[in-house]
């Protein structure tokens, strides 16, 4: 990244690197898929694939943030990996959820320069690909614990989590612009949106 924003360079060898990689990707032609990210499809053709490659909003700015992206594979109980910012899966596992390090490396998440990130995430889909259909099959059913686990986090114990950082946030906000609030309404507001 450059002081006037995104070295064209790093941007051609990220595409480069992705457009090494035919067999892995799903061809829509003569689709009309909607560039709608909260769209949740197209589900067949995703139930054909075995990885789910989560390509965030933000990717070069250095900052973590997670979108409504990283949520579709653990709806659709997918295996995932996640092409975003430096440490966003430290950022995800902060929020209680698991990742899959025991299957590929996953040091790609800690390298701070896109374009070997992208390098180390092209070679994570490169070793899948080059597995056979039984190898990929085992893998999988190995994997069970852990996307069963995701599920069941997202629909089951994040909320509260989500609620109890929104209620700190919105405390700490208050006080920093000096606006009288009562603790109790907000222990009411966390245990209204908890429920």
């Amino acid at each position: 990244i450059t002081n006037q924003g995104i070295d064209s360079n790093l941007v051609q060898e990220a595409i480069n690197n992705i457009n090494q990689l035919p067999e892995l990707r799903i061809d829509f032609e003569n689709q009309d898929i909607p560039n709608q990210s909260m769209l949740l499809g197209p589900i067949n053709q995703l139930m054909e694939t075995f990885v789910y490659l989560v390509t965030e909003t933000c990717y070069w700015q250095p900052k973590t943030h997670l979108t409504e992206k990283i949520f579709k594979p653990i709806v659709l109980r997918m295996p995932f990996v996640l092409l975003g910012p430096a440490h966003s899966l430290e950022y995800l596992r902060s929020y209680g959820f698991k990742t899959f390090s025991e299957f590929w490396d996953e040091s790609y998440d800690s390298v701070a320069d896109p374009g070997l990130r992208v390098q180390a995430v092209v070679d994570i889909l490169e070793r899948i690909a080059g597995m056979s259909h039984a190898e990929q099959t085992s893998m999988r059913r190995d994997m069970k614990n852990i996307i069963d686990y995701n599920f069941d986090h997202l629909f089951q114990t994040l909320r509260p989590i989500v609620v109890d950082e929104f209620v700190t946030n919105l405390s700490a906000a208050l006080r920093e612009h000096s606006v009288a609030y009562s603790a109790a309404d907000l222990g009411q507001l966390y245990r209204a949106m908890v429920n």
